[in-house]
């Protein structure tokens, strides 16, 4: 099974993809508050899917270091 680009959720679990091939920013939204990730291509774990309300790529192509929640 192919996952989707972007947001996805999983096994009760939220998932961003990043489909690219350099790192970069990414916004997730959970309650209360935000953060900004630089994550890099390939599947990133963004926690349990009542914990995350969003995620989009906000740019930051080849930010560094690498942030993972």
């Amino acid at each position: 099974m192919l996952t989707q680009c972007g947001l996805h959720w999983s096994l009760y679990s939220a998932w961003y993809n990043h489909c690219g091939s350099t790192n970069v920013l990414v916004r997730v939204d959970k309650p209360g508050d935000d953060y900004i990730y630089c994550l890099p291509p390939g599947d990133t774990w963004l926690g349990a899917e009542t914990e995350v309300e969003n995620a989009y790529y906000i740019g930051g192509a080849g930010c560094s270091p690498v942030t993972k929640p």
